[in-house]
């Protein structure tokens, strides 16, 4: 069966879960393909969800949207069956509240509805294959919209009907996130009177049978689905997870050279002693009072993580965290913000220290959440400015001293284990300006404080009369020009404080997240490389932000994405290199356990420079590893830690080879500033899987290897298949090469990377890694690596750990990942995509198999064990030869109070 007509047999037949408050997920073969929900946008598009609620009565539901200025009480009444669902909303609020719109929402993967048909009484249109700048695809008073037939969802047809006497929205959400939006209810804004009821709404029909269930909560607890899995000790030195000896020098961070930009490639890292030779990072962030550990501790920490296989590490929040004890690096009772605490720079000095000792390079911002008060800024004000410096710093000429400040106190600072200031320190190869600070990120934050909106509307004034524009804050693509060409302005003055006046070596790089916009590439084309954010299913904070409950977006496979990370191939400048210093598959995601395959295999394909997961931990008491499971902590997740290996093997150790073509969209500088406001990404980015894929602030110029794109040709309907087609008119995708647009598959080097969208499967195989990933029933090879799924889905593969091929390798490691949760963890319904409760120790591993055939030379001299967590072999596994393959079934149920994730396979 083609992954094709397996989708659509997953199509046949419809699952609607509904959830309290009245939440409802439409899935498809284990696949959520529409969400409905309701929702309040307050002024300033500051958008409230439902939270917790209850089940009153069959098919009856009250609870409550949470927002700053007070409640709103809801109920929601909800019927359907055979092909269509009705929901009912009565939403009233506790006080008075200034809206832009209630609404009954339809959240739609967009990749679902590219280039389909939609329409609205007489009018129509079709959703563009990509972002095309167009927002609103359509708005008025209506009752009735349909979309479809969909071939990405086997011909689904959907029709979307509200209430008389509302609106209907369609919304193109791809300048944010991933989806489409309709939007029925009221649009209008306004002010909502206290104890008004508003009644939303909405009936979902399709094309295909439905069937609608009123969803429980669950929890989690050990059984014949879950497995008990406890921590273990620190890595045995040694071992099959003792990685500090796959291909990484571990002399001395910085005693080998500084990190400059590679002579013969400049999309990539080198050492100045040896320039023409590429290396590249893998690494972890530190956060907060992990940062801070005792000199003990810090040796520990850094020993594990050089056993672990990293060779970078990303200092991060290092500035204020003033619950713990030490308080960061400043001291918070000081009269301003640039005042260290001895004890907390001390335990950071010995922690990087005890890291570069184990060949460990380190990269910071120079600002991140430091504290400064108000009173620096504006004085006489009181109060502080939380994380208003980033934008201040572009308007205010005292924000810009106070961050020039801090970074010559920072920079200068001896530390005392190396003997070196932080700012001539080689091991300190790479320096950030500011921590996500894209102006346009949300342009409403730039004016919602009085002192800080007069700062922004007289430097709008001033740059307007100085260009000769004309126009209000609110024409988006005026506004988009102003902040872009204000933040190129601030840069190049940071960039040449730290040069020349702090004579700074690092190399240097800002915006980093999270908005990536045709005004973005002129402004990094001055930065020494390009840096970006990743996240799959972050968390979204439901009543009040980082607490529980929280939805993730889709709760399954980044697979269905092409890996959730296609947004990130246009914002890499082509001509230098890229790193992604935040990188997260997010727990409780079930299928988190397929990130390290994924961006490993991605991240060598594109030919990225450097990788920092997000984050190792948050906190001194995370380090220990034994805790429960976390949004971001690898240390408390050993699913994620354990994908880990199959990153560093393809990406840092270099198993995966870079594509031999390339894609570059390029714009001459006016050619980008004609749109500064448009979204980066769309459909073109997809080609990323089979060709580097990056833009270019230049002329169109044509190389070997290398097609070439204008912004329009790129961006347009057409996109990716102009990109495909002059990879196959130059070659440099053969003939043989099954990528398939329309099937959803593409392949990557001839043989190596193959990835099924719509099938949810991934494979890799290259000499010394193999690996695949995809729902329970998976059957494939990859390489010498033959592996059928049952019981769950999971990502399995093998490494070869002494440097020879797989099928001649005499010690190799082998993983299978299913979904790791914590014990008493209660979700909202049976989808686990509503967590209310993060639950505790030990960590529970769902069931599942994997039947394991691997092709090699001798297997007959093969044995197998299954892994403890600290690398330790635990108990001799069952195997057989069968036609040259050794022969054996992974099954996580090692034993009924130990889950097994890993296997060794060694030589007798």
């Amino acid at each position: 069966m083609t992954a094709m007509n397996r989708s659509a047999a997953a199509l046949i037949a419809l699952e609607a879960l509904v959830a309290p408050p009245g939440v409802v997920s439409l899935r498809a073969g284990g696949r959520e393909i529409a969400t409905v929900r309701p929702g309040v946008y307050l002024s300033g598009w500051n958008h409230k969800g439902p939270g917790s609620g209850t089940e009153t009565a069959p098919g009856r539901y009250a609870g409550t949207i949470r927002t700053e200025a007070g409640d709103i009480a809801m109920t929601c009444t909800v019927s359907g069956g055979g092909r269509s669902l009705t929901l009912v909303w009565d939403l009233a609020p506790a006080t008075t509240l200034a809206i832009e719109s209630v609404q009954a929402s339809v959240d739609l993967p967009a990749a679902d509805w590219a280039g389909v048909r939609w329409s609205v009484g007489e009018k129509h249109g079709e959703v563009p294959g990509a972002f095309a700048g167009v927002v609103h695809l359509f708005s008025g008073p209506a009752t009735r919209l349909t979309l479809g037939p969909s071939p990405a969802r086997g011909g689904l047809t959907l029709d979307i009907r509200g209430a008389t006497g509302q609106d209907l929205l369609l919304q193109d959400s791809r300048q944010w996130g991933p989806n489409l939006e309709v939007r029925a209810g009221h649009l209008g804004a306004g002010a909502w009177p206290a104890g008004e009821h508003r009644h939303l709404a909405l009936t979902l029909a399709c094309n295909r049978p439905l069937t609608l269930v009123h969803d429980r909560p669950v929890v989690l607890a050990a059984g014949p689905d879950w497995i008990p899995l406890a921590p273990a000790g620190e890595l045995q030195p040694g071992s099959a997870l003792d990685w500090s000896d796959q291909g990484w020098s571990r002399s001395p961070a910085g005693s080998r050279g500084r990190i400059v930009t590679c002579r013969n490639r400049p999309a990539a890292f080198a050492l100045d002693t040896e320039p023409g030779v590429p290396v590249r990072f893998y690494g972890v962030n530190l956060c907060f009072s992990a940062l801070f550990p005792t000199h003990a501790e810090a040796d520990r920490l850094a020993t594990r993580l050089s056993r672990l296989g990293y060779n970078a590490v990303r200092i991060h929040h290092y500035e204020s965290c003033a619950w713990a004890d030490p308080p960061g690096i400043l001291d918070p009772k000081a009269d301003d913000s640039l005042t260290f605490h001895r004890e907390g720079l001390d335990r950071l000095d010995y922690l990087m220290a005890a890291l570069e000792r184990r060949g460990i390079y380190l990269t910071t911002d120079l600002y991140v959440n430091r504290d400064v008060r108000a009173a620096e800024i504006f004085p006489g004000a009181t109060g502080r400015t939380g994380y208003r410096l980033k934008h201040l710093i572009h308007v205010s000429d005292r924000a810009l001293a106070n961050w020039k400040a801090f970074s010559r106190r920072l920079l200068a600072h001896i530390n005392p284990y190396t003997g070196l200031s932080w700012g001539t320190d080689p091991a300190l190869a790479w320096i950030s300006l500011l921590n996500e600070d894209n102006l346009p990120n949300d342009p409403g934050d730039l004016r919602a404080d009085p002192q800080e909106a007069a700062l922004w509307d007289a430097a709008f004034a001033r740059w307007k009369a100085a260009t000769g524009r004309a126009g209000a804050w609110e024409d988006g693509d005026l506004r988009a020009r102003f902040l872009w060409e204000t933040q190129r302005r601030t840069e190049h003055e940071m960039t040449r404080f730290l040069r020349e006046d702090l004579k700074v070596k690092a190399l240097l790089t800002d915006l980093n997240g999270w908005s990536n916009q045709y005004g973005t590439q002129p402004c990094r084309a001055g930065l020494d490389y390009v840096d970006d954010h990743f996240y799959w299913d972050h968390p979204r904070f439901l009543e009040k932000d980082w607490e529980l409950p929280a939805g993730m977006s889709n709760g399954g496979s980044a697979i269905g994405d092409f890996g959730g990370f296609l947004h990130l191939a246009e914002s890499r400048l082509l001509d230098r290199p890229f790193t992604v210093t935040e990188a997260n598959y997010c727990w409780p995601n079930h299928a988190r356990g397929e990130g390290g395959l994924l961006l490993g295999a991605f991240a060598a394909l594109q030919d990225w420079a450097g990788v920092w997961r997000f984050a190792y931990a948050h906190g001194s008491g995370d380090l220990e590893g034994s805790g429960p499971a976390d949004f971001f902590n690898m240390a408390t997740d050993p699913l994620r830690q354990l994908s880990e290996y199959a990153a560093i093997a393809l990406f840092r150790r270099g198993d995966a080879a870079s594509a031999g073509a390339e894609i570059a969209i390029t714009g001459r500088e006016e050619d980008w500033w004609a749109a500064p406001g448009r979204a980066l990404g769309g459909a073109v980015t997809r080609a990323a899987w089979c060709a580097r894929l990056g833009t270019l602030v230049a002329e169109p110029e044509m190389a070997v290897n290398r097609v070439a794109m204008s912004l329009d040709e790129a961006h347009g309907a057409e996109g990716l298949v102009s990109a495909l087609r002059g990879l196959r008119m130059g070659r440099a995708l053969p003939p043989a090469n099954i990528t398939d647009p329309a099937r959803g598959v593409f392949e990557g080097q001839p043989g190596e990377t193959r990835i099924d969208g719509p099938a949810g499967v991934f494979t890799v195989a290259t000499p010394r890694t193999a690996g695949l990933t995809g729902p329970a029933g998976t059957a494939g090879a990859a390489g010498p690596l033959g592996v059928r799924l049952a019981g769950s889905g999971a990502a399995v593969w093998v490494s070869s750990l002494d440097g020879s091929p797989l099928r001649s390798s005499r010690r190799l490691l082998l993983v299978h990942l299913t979904d790791l949760q914590n014990s008493g963890s209660r979700f909202r319904g049976a989808d686990l995509t509503v967590i209310e409760a993060a639950g505790r120790a030990p960590w529970l591993v769902r069931a599942g198999t994997a039947s394991i055939r691997l092709a090699h030379d001798a297997p007959e001299s093969l044995a197998v064990w299954r892994l403890g967590l600290d690398g330790a072999r635990l108990a001799p596994v069952a195997v057989r030869v069968a036609h040259g393959a050794l022969v054996f079934e992974a099954s996580t149920g090692g034993t009924p109070d130990r889950a097994t994730l890993a296997y060794e396979v060694a030589a007798r």
